[in-house]
């Protein structure tokens, strides 16, 4: 290589790392460096991600004949007390396999043995057993313990087929007028749950509300117990699974929590920038905060007086660190 050629080849280069810092370095450099943040409306989110149970009064109805089996509903159908799921024609189809046996025994006081297929209360119609029915049911669900929870292996088996043994499970009903989804979050998140408060629960097939019901200590992790009534499209199938719950959802002036400080007296507050460049202390209202971000009211809040103080607006321009 000639030196024109090797000069040329070095300007190149130089010029490619010249143009990478202006494109992708120096803007996030000035954008570190800079002082201000212009400020805007908008919604805060408070979530928490958690493995999530649904916990449900429910019950397995066997069969208590040998033969053929007729079904007359849908997984998921609603059906009401006294009605009749499915036939079987008598018959005989051999020497019985046992291959529900396992799963019968681990799931309790939830099985039942009915006489002509007839339900005993309004439910949800399902074909899926997990043998999990009696291990999460309302009654045992305050006493359930994250380590042995954690460490189960919840996997659900479909029951529809052409035929059945006696004493071997066809359905079972869940009750859906009133059901819980728990799970257990760490005590850094527990503070965003209230007794008593509204949630949206986001499931794998669909959103519901739930209400907090019960917090319970367990080692260094919290039950949340949350109660609902909601239609939820795998009710009768789904045992658990990965959810986001939205604990609270605000709308107002978007204000990251590094720029919010205090004045000599207290008050709660950022400080604006002014038509002359200079900066004046300004209050705020935090309506809700996720620990980074604060939503607060814009133009103006009463405080505990009931006095109107005027406070931040759209497209304000306020200090990020918080201080002068």
């Amino acid at each position: 290589m000639t030196n024109k050629k090797r000069l040329a080849f070095i300007l190149f280069v130089l010029a490619c790392v010249i143009l990478y810092i202006i494109i992708y370095v120096i803007p996030g450099v000035t954008g570190a460096l800079k002082r201000t943040e212009i400020i805007n409306y908008g919604e805060l989110k408070v979530t928490d991600t958690v493995t999530c149970y649904l916990v449900r009064n429910e019950k397995i109805y066997l069969s208590d004949t040998n033969g053929d089996i007729n079904y007359y509903y849908e997984e998921g159908e609603h059906v009401r007390k006294g009605t009749k799921i499915l036939d079987i024609q008598k018959k005989n189809v051999g020497e019985p396999k046992n291959e529900y046996e396992a799963i019968l025994e681990k799931s309790g006081m939830a099985v039942s043995k009915q006489e002509n297929d007839i339900t005993t209360f309004n439910g949800i119609v399902s074909y899926y057993i997990d043998g999990y029915e009696d291990y999460f049911s309302t009654e045992k669900m305050k006493k359930l313990k994250y380590d042995e929870v954690s460490r189960l292996k919840i996997e659900a088996i479909n029951l529809t087929r052409k035929e059945t043994f006696i004493d071997e499970p066809l359905y079972k009903i869940c009750d859906n007028s009133i059901w819980y989804v728990i799970g257990w979050v760490e005590n850094g998140n527990v503070s965003k749950y209230i007794i008593g408060e509204n949630v949206k629960i986001e499931l794998p097939k669909g959103e519901i509300t739930g209400n907090v019901e019960d917090i319970i200590e367990d080692g260094d992790k919290w039950l949340i117990i949350m109660k609902t009534d909601m239609y939820y499209a795998e009710f009768g199938k789904m045992r658990s699974g990965e959810a986001t719950i939205v604990t609270a959802n605000a709308s107002g002036i978007i204000i990251k929590n590094e720029s919010i400080t205090t004045d000599e007296s207290g008050n709660v507050g950022v400080y604006v920038k002014k038509k002359n460049k200079d900066y004046e202390f300004t209050p705020i209202k935090v309506i809700n905060t996720d620990g980074e971000s604060s939503a607060v009211e814009v133009s103006f809040f009463y405080n505990e007086k009931g006095d109107e103080i005027k406070t931040v607006d759209v497209y304000d321009e306020i200090l990020k660190n918080g201080r002068m």
